[in-house]
């Protein structure tokens, strides 16, 4: 078996929201033969799984890209009017370089406003200033802070600006 090829790569799994290293061998199946030993010794193995160990930009890369894919299906799921919108708004984030902290707090509050107006009756298109007071009325009734609810303004302005002009 000296003579067999062997490939190494690594994907990344949406179900279990990290990189797998795939190894195979020309021959088929695992290998687990003396060539492959300094692959194998670079892998760290926790709970009899290999995993990756990954540099920080790549760490950094794959919480952006969950944050995403996260938010991405439960706006699919949440049917909330703009979902689309929002999912634009938070690939654009991604895009930009934020950071996953930052792309979470924008779609926690997006997700929070979007079915604040779908629970007021409300279509996107004609969401207002007195809108937009009623969501920081009911924040507030929530028991957040004065400083909390500016925090989420200010996440929440963007995406306002990005339907205004979507809207024309």
């Amino acid at each position: 078996m000296a003579d067999s090829s062997f490939t190494y790569q690594i994907e990344y799994s949406l179900k279990k929201g990290s990189y797998v290293p795939l190894l195979s061998c020309s021959s088929g199946g695992i290998p687990y033969h003396s060539q492959f030993t300094p692959i194998l010794n670079t892998l760290k193995f926790r709970n009899k799984k290999p995993v990756i160990e990954l540099s920080r930009q790549e760490r950094t890369l794959v919480k952006r890209r969950r944050v995403f894919d996260r938010f991405k299906q439960r706006f699919a799921e949440a049917n909330f009017p703009g979902s689309d919108y929002a999912v634009t708004f938070l690939e654009d984030k991604k895009r930009q370089g934020f950071t996953a902290n930052t792309m979470r707090t924008s779609g926690y509050v997006i997700f929070s406003f979007l079915s604040h107006v779908q629970s007021v009756g409300r279509k996107l298109e004609e969401v207002s200033k007195k809108d937009i007071a009623a969501y920081v009325e009911h924040e507030q009734d929530r028991g957040n802070t004065i400083v909390a609810i500016k925090t989420k303004l200010s996440a929440l302005y963007p995406f306002i600006w990005l339907l205004a002009i979507s809207s024309g």
